[in-house]
């Protein structure tokens, strides 16, 4: 589903800052990003319709790869606490345990 917004933010993609052009980057993106930005001058801006249906693209992709990884066991959390060495840490379900990757990779 497709929600416009009422301000205009940032074309590049990940960033919800506001800009002052609708389909131009935000004035940090410009600053982060540098000489790597380059204007087009004769190019049509994003339009927010494009934007908002490109960025809910990129969302349904990414939910379907966490489903998939779910599903596949691959799914990794941070600050899970390991059961074998109970330590908080990036953790991985495995048979329905949480396990970090020291212990996957160091039985004890």
């Amino acid at each position: 589903m497709i929600e416009l917004e009422l301000f205009a933010h940032c074309a590049l993609p990940g960033c919800g800052n506001l800009t002052d052009t609708q389909g131009h980057p935000c004035t940090d993106c410009r600053t982060q990003f540098g000489e790597l930005l380059r204007e087009v001058p004769d190019a049509e801006p994003m339009t927010a319709e494009v934007q908002a249906r490109r960025d809910d693209a990129a969302r349904l992709a990414y939910r379907a790869q966490r489903v998939i990884a779910a599903e596949a066991g691959d799914l990794e959390r941070p600050n899970q606490r390991c059961w074998m060495c109970t330590q908080r840490r990036t953790c991985r379900r495995i048979q329905g345990q949480w396990e970090c990757r020291t212990c996957q990779q160091h039985p004890a």
